[in-house]
């Protein structure tokens, strides 16, 4: 039997494990080693984005969930998003994180080409996003934290 996850909303100190599981959800991604190709490249890597998630965290403008392991309550994965009121010149690849040292933008800048062609095709000029009830789509779910601010 699969276990149950309690959806929550995080607080600052799991944003060290959330950089942690997201740079491990890439590890078989060869692009990464391209971006960061060193150990100490991929470790500045992992303290951004501890950092940057914790700025999302304070923002009205980004969303992050966790999933917790119901027994240890320990955070086993989680999804970012950004409202449509985020500001689009405001985008993690094109932003600070080419400023960590031993960071290669080049295969940023590639990515970040790809990635909005792709999406140019999928959603033409239209929002790749729509709004809806959170708690709705949490119902089904009866693990599920209440969403508290």
């Amino acid at each position: 039997m699969a276990r149950q996850l309690k959806i929550a909303r995080p607080c600052p100190a799991d944003a060290p494990q959330i950089a942690k599981i997201h740079l491990e959800a890439m590890e078989s991604n060869p692009l990464l080693h391209a971006q960061f190709p060193t150990s100490e490249s991929l470790d500045a890597a992992r303290q951004f984005l501890a950092a940057y998630t914790e700025k999302q965290l304070a923002s009205d403008t980004s969303g992050v969930l966790v999933a917790r392991d119901p027994e240890s309550d320990a955070v086993v994965g989680f999804v970012k998003w950004d409202s449509p009121s985020h500001p689009e010149a405001v985008k993690v690849e094109g932003g600070e994180l080419r400023e960590i040292s031993g960071c290669r933008p080049e295969f940023l800048d590639g990515y970040v080409a790809l990635a909005e062609r792709a999406m140019k095709r999928s959603f033409g000029d239209r929002a790749c996003y729509r709004e809806c009830s959170t708690s709705h789509h949490l119902a089904g779910f009866p693990s599920a934290a209440p969403m508290q601010s």
